[in-house]
């Protein structure tokens, strides 16, 4: 019984999700995602009490995953000293490693994130997201940033993010973690020679 009970689950999940991609959340409906999933409407309610809650099954680990490999980047020492030559390399490889995991286990998810969520709890994620990679940029760079640079700080980050999310979403896996590792170093190489 189990069993069955697993597998009703996973129906559900994979038609609302295939109905998410489709139309977005704002204008998905429960009842198509019931007819999808060849599930009663009363039987998908007792497992998911609104879509909401069923968005979130979907989505909410995609989201930890990405805010903790964000912070995950705090523990990655980048000292205006060191921004050229091999430690650029390795930070740039290691960021582009976290940001592959994240696509290859969670790319439709990313798509749900970043591009379909508009009227769930999950509008602002983008924005929630930059706002912690220009945290994450002054934290790290704290040194480089002055009063001129604070605004300029501010673009890279909402640059840098969406360029990275549309990398995720939209570039075949096989070219991925070469157009991040373009991304990053056209950012972030000799960024201390740049600011001046």
């Amino acid at each position: 019984m189990q069993y069955q009970k697993e597998d009703v689950r996973n129906r559900i999940v994979d038609a609302a999700k295939t109905e998410f991609l489709r139309v977005g959340y704002f204008r998905a409906s429960m009842l198509q995602i019931s007819n999808r999933a060849h599930v009663p409407i009363g039987n998908l309610y007792r497992y998911f009490a609104s879509k909401a809650s069923l968005y979130d099954a979907i989505v909410g680990t995609a989201k930890e995953r990405i805010i903790e490999c964000i912070e995950n980047g705090k523990g990655i020492s980048i000292e205006a000293d060191n921004l050229g030559g091999n430690s650029t390399k390795i930070i740039v490889n290691k960021a582009s490693d976290g940001f592959l995991d994240l696509s290859k286990n969670y790319h439709k998810e990313i798509i749900l994130l970043t591009q379909k969520s508009g009227g769930s709890a999950y509008d602002g994620f983008i924005n929630e997201v930059i706002g912690r990679i220009r945290e994450l940029l002054k934290d790290r760079l704290g040194n480089l940033c002055n009063d001129s640079n604070e605004f300029l700080f501010d673009i890279v980050a909402d640059n840098v993010t969406r360029g990275a999310f549309r990398i995720l979403t939209e570039c075949p896996i096989e070219q991925q973690h070469d157009e991040i590792v373009k991304l990053l170093v056209f950012y972030f190489n000799h960024l201390e020679d740049r600011l001046y």
